[in-house]
């Protein structure tokens, strides 16, 4: 789990070391093609949070964030600013 390394020092080593499977992919499959449109924005709040995960990690991968602009930005902003907003973390985890 990649909180373990919220204790230590995160590097892009340690990243890489740290082995992930994903425990929802069905689930954010059928969000994906239920609730994200071709081209704009979703109407459903599972289906924006996922498209713009996907467009911030879609530009890590394939070009190492060279192209990131203020839309990125803004993105994570509101990623985080809805993940905290939910009262199914505590003050901790949304710090």
């Amino acid at each position: 789990m990649i909180f373990k390394f919220l204790k230590h020092k995160v590097n892009l080593d340690n990243l890489k070391e740290e082995h992930y499977q994903s425990n929802y992919l069905e689930e954010l499959k059928y969000i994906w093609e239920t609730y994200i449109p071709t081209n704009g924005e979703s109407t459903c709040l599972q289906g924006e949070l996922l498209r713009r995960l996907e467009k911030i990690r879609w530009e890590a991968q394939e070009h190492g964030n060279i192209n990131w602009w203020r839309q990125y930005d803004e993105d994570c902003d509101f990623i985080r600013d809805t993940l905290v907003k939910e009262k199914i973390y505590n003050r901790q985890q949304k710090e």
